[in-house]
């Protein structure tokens, strides 16, 4: 039963929904604990006491602490009462997972953090396209413009015909220097926008993730007041 749901069977435990019989009186019981079990217990039940959940799970020092003193417990579970044994049991798995969303937590924040900067970056250069696609189409404009110009005066003035088509072949380059450039402008915004797309979905999905792992958390949060409130010995 604690293995498949360790944290219901800490609830019926402390609750009293589940009654854990012994052969022993417990007074019996702790005189048949070893010395060194009894400050193993004590040792877990100060970090419990002294530390609140987030503190405890965000403090490398203090896992490391716990994980150790829940190592030797189990290495000394002969010593320990049935009911210790499956509050220590149950604590250790609650705390292996409660240790591993704070870590998954933590990593979906930064992986937002990059996705945010990512997706500014795109927005960034996406203004940046839209600006320079205007000034190209201005461009194009004018000398669209300017060739008409140069059309009409070429029928009506032929001595200035040589240079006037000298011009307008350089207006008509730049027009297709512009075209060539818009259309290449154009492939990177495509690009742009479906590396955009893929970042919108990405963002939305690690959102979702850091959401759900915010409210493990919480559920967490809860368990561990529901350890440190009814520590068994």
């Amino acid at each position: 039963m604690i293995e498949d749901d360790p944290l219901s069977a800490i609830e019926n435990i402390l609750t009293g929904k589940i009654s854990i019989s012994s052969k022993m009186p417990q007074s019996e019981q702790l005189k048949a604990q070893s010395s060194s079990a009894v400050v193993l217990l004590k040792e877990l039940k100060d970090l419990m006491q002294t530390f609140s959940f987030g503190d405890f799970v965000a403090d490398y020092e203090q896992i490391s602490k716990a994980l150790l003193i829940l190592e030797e417990l189990q290495k000394n579970e002969k010593s320990l009462s049935l009911a210790q044994q499956d509050f220590i049991n149950a604590f250790r798995l609650f705390f292996n997972n409660a240790v591993t969303h704070r870590k998954e937590c933590d990593m979906a924040g930064m992986k937002k953090v990059e996705l945010d900067e990512a997706k500014q970056d795109i927005f960034v250069k996406l203004q940046e396209a839209k600006h320079t696609h205007q000034q190209i189409t201005t461009s194009i404009s004018n000398a669209n413009n300017r060739v008409n110009q140069i059309s009409s005066c070429i029928q009506q003035i032929e001595e200035q015909l040589s240079k006037l088509k000298e011009e307008r072949e350089t207006f008509e380059l730049a027009i297709s220097e512009g075209q060539k450039q818009r259309e290449t402008l154009k492939n990177d915004v495509i690009v742009w926008a479906h590396q955009a797309k893929d970042l919108v979905f990405d963002l939305a999905e690690i959102e979702a993730k850091e959401k759900t792992l915010g409210d493990q958390l919480e559920a967490d949060k809860d368990a561990y007041v529901l350890f440190r409130a009814s520590f068994p010995f």
